[in-house]
């Protein structure tokens, strides 16, 4: 199996945004690079797999040609990287403040977990 040189942290930031609206991550299986893509541009790529519109601007051309390769080209070489669901968070803050041994420490740990607004 080859090893792949990947940014841990950064595909770690893909997977905490959860905020996710027009937008989508991959990981190449190939270079390790975490490539950050819009729903515009797979619109684009999707119009004619062959074809690139030539009104566009260099660097959305660029973009268009990577996300054809995503779609068309190469589908097995990338990954989604997919949203870290919320309730994880909370459950490892959880799990940590359950192993504070300071009782006053680890009771207002519990309150800002279970606060109005916390998470909000």
């Amino acid at each position: 199996m080859k090893k792949l040189k990947a940014d841990l942290e950064m595909i770690a930031n893909a997977m905490e945004d959860v905020d996710r609206i027009d937008m989508d991550y991959y990981l190449d299986k190939e270079t390790g690079e975490v490539i950050v893509t819009s729903d515009e541009t797979f619109r684009y790529a999707e119009e004619d797999e062959d074809k690139i519109r030539e009104d566009l601007p260099d660097w959305q051309k660029e973009d268009i040609k990577l996300a054809k390769d995503i779609l068309f080209k190469n589908p097995d070489r990338y990954i989604c990287i997919p949203e870290r669901p919320s309730y994880e968070g909370y459950n490892l803050m959880v799990e940590f403040a359950e192993k504070v041994e300071d009782e006053l420490l680890r009771e207002k740990l519990y309150i800002a977990l279970d606060g109005k607004g916390a998470f909000s």
